[in-house]
């Protein structure tokens, strides 16, 4: 699971994708979270964010490919 999400995000709090990633985690699955860091929702498909989070995105697809 990779998780994005900003921090200042006021629709879907963030501490729900903190709380998962370490449950993933303490379960055995792979997880990892991307922050936005002073951003809300859906930050991740816009400039300045846009290009950050696909490469992020990419680089977790093909690490998981490994």
């Amino acid at each position: 699971f990779l998780f994005v999400h900003g921090n200042a995000d006021t629709t879907v709090p963030y501490s729900q994708s903190v709380k998962m990633r370490d449950r993933l985690i303490a379960a055995g699955v792979r997880a990892e979270l991307f922050t936005g860091e002073n951003v809300g929702h859906g930050f991740f498909n816009r400039d300045p964010w846009y290009q950050p989070s696909l490469a992020r995105m990419v680089k977790f697809m093909a690490d998981s490919l490994r």
